[in-house]
């Protein structure tokens, strides 16, 4: 709690105000002209750096890959997704574009037939 002149009590007692010097003012002022330039740059960069990431899955399966695949016991949806999405595409991208293909809405099912993207 910070006090005020006049809350301060004459008790005979001296009582001691600290007070920042004045270069403690111009040194933050300083330091916010740095750091408030410097953390829009770094919000710019990091917008720009996810804007050119891919966001959606724009190709077709790996080569040679089968039209439709079976699912066997224990193959999951990352697994399929990460043996058939063409090298350079993010294996996550494949199984949204998997799911939205064969309107998955649940687990997959053994002997389930899958689309693979073309």
């Amino acid at each position: 709690m910070a006090l005020r002149s006049h809350d301060l009590v004459s008790s005979g007692e001296e009582a001691v105000v600290y007070r920042l010097p004045a270069s403690a003012g111009r040194l933050r002022h300083a330091a916010t002209r740095v750091l408030a330039p410097a953390l829009v740059a770094v919000v710019l960069v990091l917008m720009l750096w996810s804007s050119t990431r891919p966001q959606h899955f724009t190709t077709g399966s790996r080569p040679g890959a089968p039209a439709v695949v079976v699912v066997n016991p224990g193959q999951t949806l990352w697994e399929l997704s990460q043996r058939y999405a063409p090298l350079g595409v993010d294996w996550r991208a494949y199984a949204d574009a998997l799911v939205d293909l064969n309107a998955l809405d649940g687990p997959l099912q053994v002997g389930q037939r899958l689309r693979l993207p073309r």
